[in-house]
């Protein structure tokens, strides 16, 4: 997600289309910009920016990565699916 004065970009992982908020006017963000030709050039600058802050399909990699690691290191889903009480977020299913 990036923002700039008024728009706000939702970058999604995995293919999914990007969407586009005018959030002053769309509070609520009911009305996706995203595929309104008026708004092509700031989608594609917003997104240019947001690439050029980091890499989306790189953080979801990582993020990735580190959660099998992380469930392999507790023992596996199994065991943490096995456990009453957490005291933390559960897990999601990578």
């Amino acid at each position: 997600m990036i923002r700039e004065d008024d728009l706000k970009l939702v970058h999604y992982a995995g293919g999914h289309s990007p969407q586009l908020f005018n959030v002053r006017q769309d509070p609520w963000e009911i009305s996706d910009l995203a595929h309104n030709p008026a708004y092509t050039q700031q989608l594609n600058q917003l997104q240019k920016r947001l690439y050029t802050l980091l890499d989306p399909n790189t953080v979801i990699e990582d993020y990735t990565r580190d959660q099998v690691a992380l469930i392999e290191q507790l023992g596996g889903r199994e065991r943490i699916l096995a456990i009453s009480e957490f005291n933390h977020t559960p897990l999601s299913n990578p």
